[in-house]
């Protein structure tokens, strides 16, 4: 994986669409690191199983799902809407069930961290912004022409981003190095938050 070769040894949790074998190549490179598959693009693949009239009131019941406090009481949410629309969807929740652990890692995290970190859409959002740049230019005469482009809208949204904090993260920062404990154990390089 490119990662390790950039120097990372070390990760806490991945965040990930549903692409096949992804999980399995990051748990290759870093067995002990966490994973967590991205809960809007499960949702929205329920979804798109569901009949117009029901969609507002599955949505509501996967929220009761990921709203969850804890592994367990998400693992009895899921149960009971599994339930609850058997007859109509069968097969609905069955991937839900065989990746609750995968899709509910997030609940392993301090509370005010699990809004940022259960979905990928951020990093789509980042794509949006690439796209933005490719597509109002008709070409790039070079690769390295393109690479530049990319370059400096990096050094655009970085800007921006630098100045942002997530309030409170000082106060949780004792809970991560207590989690990043659990998972790398002590001693060792500081975890860099």
């Amino acid at each position: 994986m490119d990662l390790k070769e950039r120097g990372v040894e070390e990760v806490l949790l991945f965040v990930f669409d549903g692409l096949l074998g992804l999980e399995e190549a990051v748990k290759q490179v870093f067995p002990k690191t966490l994973t967590q598959l991205c809960v809007v693009h499960q949702i929205r693949n329920t979804l798109s199983y569901v009949r117009a009239a029901h969609k507002q009131q599955v949505a509501s019941d996967l929220k009761s799902i990921y709203k969850s406090k804890s592994l367990q009481q998400a693992k009895e949410r899921l149960l009971m809407v599994k339930n609850k629309w058997e007859k109509l969807y069968p097969k609905l929740f069955n991937r839900w069930i065989d990746k609750i652990e995968t899709l509910m890692t997030f609940l392993e995290f301090p509370e005010y961290l699990r809004p940022h970190i259960y979905s990928t859409n951020w990093l789509e959002r980042l794509n949006k912004e690439f796209r933005k740049v490719v597509k109002t230019k008709n070409s790039f005469p070079t690769e390295p022409a393109l690479k530049n482009a990319i370059y400096f809208k990096i050094k655009d949204i970085s800007k921006y981003w630098d100045s942002q904090r997530l309030n409170g993260f000082v106060l949780y920062e004792a809970e991560l190095k207590i989690l990043w404990e659990k998972y790398y154990g002590k001693g060792g390089d500081e975890a860099v938050f």
